[in-house]
């Protein structure tokens, strides 16, 4: 994440879609602890708001949208009380009332119905990408 920060700053990033790598996801995967992945993605902001050019308020309003984004991957992850409290926390960093429904409506969605949905969109992506078997 600290380097794509940094790379920001030299300039523009080109897109393109089609599927260049893959990842390896298993139960002690480090970036399941999204307590641990939000503190570290607020670090690395951080460290990096001088060296690219953010004022003190950009960094402010980033880390709070980053943390409401993180209040989003913990609802996602059925951590629904956590996302509650975070999302409250940072609700003036909602980018737009479609993300502000987004999130109302996971928190009001029974856990058990997302972890389906999550699992249907995993099966979805091995089906259309491939599985890499280690």
């Amino acid at each position: 994440y600290e380097l794509y920060l940094r790379l920001s700053a030299q300039g523009e990033f080109a897109f393109d879609n089609r599927v260049l790598s893959a990842w390896r996801q298993h139960p002690s995967n480090t970036s399941l602890d999204l307590e641990m992945m939000m503190n570290e993605k607020l670090a690395a902001q951080r460290r990096v708001a001088t060296e690219i050019g953010l004022s003190a308020q950009h960094l402010k309003n980033s880390q709070a949208l980053t943390r409401f984004r993180s209040a989003q991957e913990f609802m996602r992850e059925g951590q629904k009380r956590q996302a509650l409290r975070i999302g409250l926390e940072n609700w003036r960093a909602i980018p737009s009332i479609r993300e502000a429904a987004r999130i109302l409506v996971g928190l009001l969605t029974p856990t058990p119905l997302l972890k389906w949905n999550k699992a249907r969109k995993r099966r979805k992506a091995s089906e259309r990408y491939g599985s890499v078997i280690v």
